[in-house]
């Protein structure tokens, strides 16, 4: 298994390949995972601190507030505390900067680079992230991170009194489809969970016809990060489209490492 100590050492290759090609090291924000905090980069902070690059963790909203708030106002948070941090030192991020992303934080910087419209990120790195959602089936290869769906981070995340994920726990015989069955119908017709978690928010199950479009229609994030919206004569919808896509290529590189 990848360990995230190797997903912070490549990341940091890959800024340090980056950044050779600029006048000068360009600063870097990390975006720290789900139920993360700040100091969950700090390999890495130690590393680019040493070589002179400028480093902020980001902390706009950390450990419990990280799933319990939906990721589309984490994202305005974020944008928020950027450009706060750069306004006060706008020399150091002149030339631009690069975002470092962990997990979650990976679909938090997504949505940032997009609806950012000064944005001036240069590469942005993504370690083990689910910007592009999660669903988790029967297959071996999800097997670890569904345990830690139902065992500790579901329960974190979502009240008991919403979603007993203790039930499915215990039942073993569960895992092949009845908690995936059970759980997509809850984060797919739920407005109000879409709307305060982020669980809720990124997780794609395989939908098509009415159950697509209910899940467009109540989740604030993935279908406007993906463009999946079917806009019609909606000419807001239509530009925010064409907007979020020109934040997107705005990117001079991206590196996206997955882990199992």
């Amino acid at each position: 298994m990848v360990s995230f100590r190797s997903l912070l050492l490549a990341g940091a290759a890959a800024i340090v390949a980056s950044a050779a090609s600029c006048e000068a090291a360009l600063p870097v924000f990390f975006f720290h995972g789900a139920t993360g905090n700040k100091t969950n980069g700090a390999e890495i902070e130690a590393r680019l601190v040493a070589d002179g690059q400028k480093y902020t963790a980001l902390d706009f909203c950390q450990t419990s507030c990280s799933v319990k708030t939906a990721l589309s106002q984490q994202v305005q948070m974020a944008i928020t505390q950027i450009r706060g941090i750069i306004a006060k030192d706008k020399a150091a991020y002149a030339n631009g900067y690069h975002f470092m992303a962990h997990s979650q934080g990976g679909s938090v910087a997504r949505g940032v680079i997009e609806e950012m419209d000064d944005h001036n990120v240069n590469t942005f790195i993504s370690m083990a992230g689910d910007g592009n959602g999660n669903f988790f089936g029967p297959q071996a290869s999800d097997a670890v991170p569904l345990q830690v769906l139902l065992k500790a981070l579901g329960p974190y995340a979502i009240d008991a009194t919403i979603f007993d994920f203790s039930k499915y726990e215990a039942d073993s015989t569960s895992w092949k489809g009845k908690f995936q069955r059970d759980f997509i119908e809850l984060v797919t017709t739920n407005k109000d969970l879409q709307g305060k978690s982020s669980i809720a928010n990124i997780m794609t199950p395989p939908l098509a016809d009415a159950a697509l479009s209910n899940w467009m229609s109540i989740n604030p994030f993935l279908p406007k990060v993906n463009n999946l919206q079917n806009c019609g004569t909606d000419a807001k919808c239509t530009a925010d489209q064409v907007r979020r896509k020109a934040n997107f290529v705005k990117l001079k590189a991206a590196h996206f490492f997955a882990s199992p």
